[in-house]
């Protein structure tokens, strides 16, 4: 087997590059530095998923995570759409992390409310 030094590339990282991928976030896996080899993954199309479809398939994550552990559990929220995976204390059902954050959600929700303003205002 050929060590990863013999890999074939395609193309020179620049720290332009760095700044610019939207893939790249912090603390996701392994760095990038300037210089170096890689080649560059072509994005996928999003596919248009209905809104019945997401809610199913986050009945069947929260289902397979209930078998994996009680404590985990995935919903929809439903003043966003966002998929929301929540960490409970089984004891007293608090809450002890949420994903995204509660805070987030309703940042959303303010967010939508202010441009529904800003347009309205404009009107």
């Amino acid at each position: 087997m050929e060590g990863i030094g013999s890999l074939k590339t395609s193309k020179t990282v620049t720290p332009e590059d760095l700044r610019s991928a939207s893939r790249v976030h912090q603390g996701a896996g392994p760095s990038l530095e300037a210089g170096k080899q890689v080649e560059k993954v072509q994005p996928q199309q999003a596919e248009k998923v209905e809104a019945r479809d997401v809610k199913a398939m986050a009945l069947g994550l929260d289902k397979a995570l209930k078998d994996i552990d009680s404590k985990f559990s995935a919903s929809i929220d439903d003043s966003t759409g966002i998929l929301v995976v929540r960490i409970t204390d089984p004891t007293t059902g608090e809450i002890v992390r949420q994903v995204p954050s509660q805070q987030l959600l309703d940042a959303d929700v303010n967010m939508d409310k202010i441009i529904g303003l800003l347009v309205d205002d404009m009107a």
